[in-house]
Order: structure tokens, then sequence, then C-alpha cells
């Protein structure tokens, strides 16, 4: 059994344990209560399992198989050996070999279907719109690598699920793009099944690439809550990035026209995906003039990590609309959270969230808070932002009870023209916003409210290297703490797994993102004539040559680079020359240029 520890919390593999009531996790209590309804449908298995045999298994492993697969339509022998299952439930065990697929496959009710290990148990469902369809409780899915190609009828999983009480586990699964998601939870979709979905684990299941969607939660309008569902030591990596279902492919979308009830995220993570890493749908949606609440009620993202997505705008001339690390919005509660070089760190709306002891770093927007008027208020501490333009930024709309404390934001070097906190003139009420015991440095403003007609509340904040420390706001405290007392815990660079999970190491350089046109802001000086230019690549650590001249390596930015003509060259060793030719006219003075090319084997 995996054990292991978080804030004062013992977790193990089947429930919490443990909980402190001074616990930071106290915000949680109908999540532990759903957890310990959740494994009820754990399965003991008392008799031997049924064996399924491969076409290329051994011939020792065919001979001691109950069901032998021919390589053509494996789905009718797993069936066959699935509807063998006794009413009372049982084990149907898929031996290491390839099964190819024609059709769909259906656990009955109380069944374990596991196979050897992903890498050597693979189902493969090649035509015929072959798929895992999930219709009965309290079935255990476990140990095997699974494929979906060419599909007829798109809206679905490779493994779909329709009701509730079941687990998922030490999964791998990817997909084309003829289908909408890899993992799918679908309420609402059975018919005959008139509840919601609630009580559904995913852990260690993983989409290393894929042309769609990693993992989809939704649900139709007449049971549109998923509740009591969690998600451990899971990954999406690489959604979309070479084709894709649609425009829109993430890595987590946890809440499409689905409520999200009693929920919680443990150690997964995103990077490289098309769109957002972690996406969840604005509250009140409309779709075909049906309106979906798409609430969020007590909602937890412990110890993520989504790094490197919105590559829709990095790899195409598309704009992304999120590209978001993580979308929060309603009642949800990230800890110990980081992003990295997305577009928006943290893409918010409406308020009425924490967001505690995370990171932001090289997004172009740290968090966006655009109308923060939940009356639940909006909380963000002990967070460090390095290395944004626009650190934090308030648009437009309502704002109510917002506390920004502890927050640590830092230019990561750079001298910004921008401010560290944006409060937009859209904004109603600044004065519900404090700012408390933080520091900004390197930005022209440490907090800039366009708004004249209400000021934000400033206490024990210090800025260092502003033009203007504080524009259009009340200092309840003039004092200025030293960084060091600003006590911010370390976040680390990547979560602790509880099982092995594939990760690239976190860069410690920075890692430079694509500009997005903004609002003029006030400038300070900047050499006439020259612009500067962000590199980064996949992979990193590719030599930069400026007109013939190794200028350092990537991830960097290149300042100084004068009008006229110049040959970009980016070179490592394994890999194919990338070239560009650039033109620096008078008209680009004053930017910042960003290129983040995929290097091609050579």
């Amino acid at each position: 059994m995996i054990k292991y520890t978080y804030d004062g919390i013992l977790f193990d593999d089947m429930l919490f344990l443990e909980v402190s009531a001074s616990n930071r996790l106290a915000i949680i209590p109908r999540l532990l209560i759903a957890i310990l309804l959740l494994f009820c449908i754990i399965q003991v298995a008392t008799a031997a399992p049924i064996l399924v045999a491969a076409s290329d298994s051994s011939a020792t492993t065919r001979s001691s198989a109950h069901y032998l697969c021919n390589g053509v339509n494996d789905h009718l022998t797993i069936q066959a050996a699935l509807n063998a299952v006794p009413a009372t439930g049982g084990d149907v065990l898929l031996l290491a070999g390839t099964y190819n697929c024609g059709g769909p496959i259906s656990p009955k009710k109380s069944t374990i279907m596991h196979g050897e290990g992903d890498k050597k148990t693979f189902i493969k469902f090649l035509r015929n719109d072959g798929y895992i369809n999930l219709v009965n409780e309290y079935v255990t899915l476990k140990d095997f690598n699974v494929e979906g190609k060419n599909y007829n009828y798109p809206y679905k999983g490779v493994i779909t699920v329709r009701v509730g009480n079941v687990r998922l586990q030490n999964i791998i699964g990817t997909a084309d793009s003829s289908i909408e998601g890899v993992f799918y939870v679908h309420g609402g979709s059975l018919p005959g099944y008139n509840k919601n979905i609630q009580n559904i684990e995913f852990n260690n299941c993983k989409v290393l690439k894929a042309g769609t969607h990693g993992f989809v939660l939704n649900a139709g309008r007449s049971y549109p809550d998923i509740i009591n569902a969690r998600f451990i030591d899971c990954v999406a990596n690489n959604c979309g990035l070479e084709s894709r279902f649609n425009s829109w492919v993430t890595g987590f979308l946890f809440a499409e026209y689905n409520n999200l009830i009693d929920f919680v995220a443990i150690n997964c993570s995103a990077e490289g995906n098309w769109e957002s890493g972690f996406h969840v749908e604005n509250p009140g949606v409309k779709q075909n003039g049906v309106f979906y609440p798409v609430k969020k009620t007590n909602v937890s993202y412990i110890n993520c990590v989504s790094k490197n997505n919105a590559q829709k705008s990095k790899l195409s001339d598309e704009k992304t609309l999120f590209g978001a690390g993580f979308m929060v919005n309603g009642d949800m509660h990230l800890i110990n959270c980081i992003s990295e070089n997305n577009r928006y760190g943290f893409l918010t709306y409406g308020g009425g969230f924490q967001i505690e002891k995370s990171q932001d770093t090289n997004s172009w927007m740290g968090i966006a808070l655009p109308r923060p008027g939940d009356p639940a208020g909006t909380r963000i501490s002990e967070t460090r932002l390095i290395n944004q333009v626009y650190p934090i930024h308030f648009s437009n709309g309502e704002s109510k009870n917002v506390v920004i404390e502890n927050v640590y934001i830092s230019s990561g070097g750079e001298s910004r023209s921008s401010p560290a906190i944006t409060i937009n003139s859209g904004i109603i009420n600044p004065s519900n916003i404090l700012v408390k015991d933080s520091i900004i440095e390197g930005y022209y403003y440490g907090v800039s409210n366009a708004n004249p007609n209400s000021k934000v509340r400033i206490s024990d904040v210090g800025v260092n290297k502003a033009s203007t420390n504080f524009v259009n706001c009340q200092v309840l405290s003039a004092s200025t703490p030293p960084l060091s007392s600003i006590p911010i815990t370390p976040i680390p660079t990547t979560p602790v797994p509880t099982t092995p999970v594939p990760t690239t190491p976190v860069p410690t350089t920075p890692v430079p993102t694509t500009p997005v046109p903004t609002t003029p802001v006030p400038t300070t000086p900047v050499p006439i004539g020259t612009v500067d230019v962000r590199f980064t690549s996949n992979p990193t650590d590719a030599n930069i040559y400026i007109d013939g001249t190794l200028r350092g390596r990537t991830p960097l930015t290149v300042s100084g680079i004068t009008l006229g003509e110049h040959e970009i060259e980016l070179r490592k060793s394994g890999y194919q020359t990338w070239v560009k030719e650039i033109d620096v006219t008078e008209a680009a003075l004053r930017t910042t240029w960003s290129y983040n090319p995929q290097l091609v084997k050579a």
C-alpha cells in the first residue's frame, strides 16, 4: 500500500486519514467523507482470474490461457471472457501481448479487468469505433496500454465512463484526432442510469501524446453533477501538439458542461498541450440555447504542475483564447501548484477561489483576475510570480473581498515597463482589493490603479526598483518589510509523486513566452535602434547564433539587436539547424520578439 504525507495529513492509496482540525486541508471535509465512500468500489477477487492470451503472446502463455485471441477481432474474445465473470464479481487478466480490437468492450458489474503492465499488455482499437465502454458500476481497469484510432462517432473516449463507482489505475492511453478524448467521463449519457456520476478515481493514468484531449469530464443537463472524483499522479502531455480534435485541445478538461463537486487532483502534471494544461469552463455556459451552470464546489488541486502549454500560439499563427497553466473559478483551492511558460499562469474568472503556496514563472500574465466579485472572496497567498509582463492583472467587473497576501513578485532581473499589479479602469470598487505583507521588484510601477474613484488598500508592501511605488492607492501602513521577512514557503519545482510519473525537469533558466500586444504603458529608456529577442526551443540547450556569432543557449533573452537584417540559427547536436531571417525595422523598435521552435532530429 502506498503511503505519503502532505502538510500533516497521511494519505494512502485507499483513503485519507488523520485529519487535524487545524490542518490546511480542513477546507475539504466533504471530500474526506466522499473518499471513504469511493473505495467501496474496490473488489476483492476470491477466485483465480480468467486468463486471456493475445495472438502474439508466448506459446507458454497461450497454453495456460482460458481464452485465445486470433489478432483480428480480439474484442469478441475479451468480451466472452468478461461475460464469463460470475454475478458476484471476478477478475479477467489480459496476459502480455497486443490485442487488436474492432469493436467495443464492456466489463460486467463487479469486474476487475487488468493487464500485466502498461509495457506488456496493449489494447488497440483501430477500426469500427471500438472502445472500452464502462456502463456497469464497481468496475476496475488497470495495468495496460490502450490506443484508439479512426473513429466515425467522435463524442466519447477510448475509455468512456458512463456510470459511477469505478477506478482506473496504471493505464497509458493515446488516440488520434478522430475522437474527443482519451479518458472520458460522461454523465447523463447512459439510458436508464438516472442519477449523477459519483465516486470515480483515476490513479497514475497518463496521456503522453495524443491528437485530442487527455482527460475529459462532461455531463448532460438532466444529471449535470460529477461528484467525489479524484485524480492522483495523472499526466496529460502533448495533447493536440501534432494533430487535434478541435482547436481547443487541453490536457485536463475537468468541467465542460458538468458541475464539479467534491473533487481533488493531487500530483498531476500537464505539459506541452495545445491550449490549457488544466481547464475548467467558466460558470454560466450556453450551448445551443441551453444554459449550463458549470459550478465548482469544494474543488482542490494539490502539488500539480502545468508548464509550456499554449502551444497554439507558439507553433502556429493562431492566438490562444485560454492558454492557461490553470483555469480557476468558483469554489476552488490550489495548493503548491506550479505554472511555467504558459500564456496565463492562472486564468481566473469571477473570484471565490484561493491560490496558496503556488508559483508562476515566465508566463505572459501570472494571475489574470476578471470580475473578481464572488461574495465568498478571493485570496492569493504565499505565492511567487517571476518574470511576467503582467504578474497580477485585474481587468474589469466588480471586486469583492480580494486579498493578496505574502506574495513575492519579481521581474526576474529584467527592468519591466509594466506594473507588477495592474487594476484597470473597468474594475469597480478597487477599495475591496487589499495587498499586504508582500514584496515587488523590478517593475515600473508597484501597484497601479487606473480607477480614479476608488483606491486599492496597501499594507506593508515593499517595492524595489520602481519609478512609482503606488498609483491611486491608500497606504494603510507605510512600513516596508525586508524581503527576508516575507514568510513565503519554498515551493518544489516538481511534484513529489506517490508513484513514478515521468516529468521533464523544470528549467532553472527563465523560459520566455511569445509576446502578446498590450496597451501602451509608460516605459523606461530603451537603447535607441534595438530590440530584444527571446529564444526558447524544444529541446532546450540549443546554441543561439546571430549573424554567425554565438550569443548563448536556449532559453535566453538576447538584447540589443540592431536595425537591419539578421540571420538567426539555433544549433544542437543531433538536430537539424533551425534558421530564421529577421528584419528589424523602425516599427519594431522598443518591442520584444520571441521564437520557440520545435527542433527536428537530424
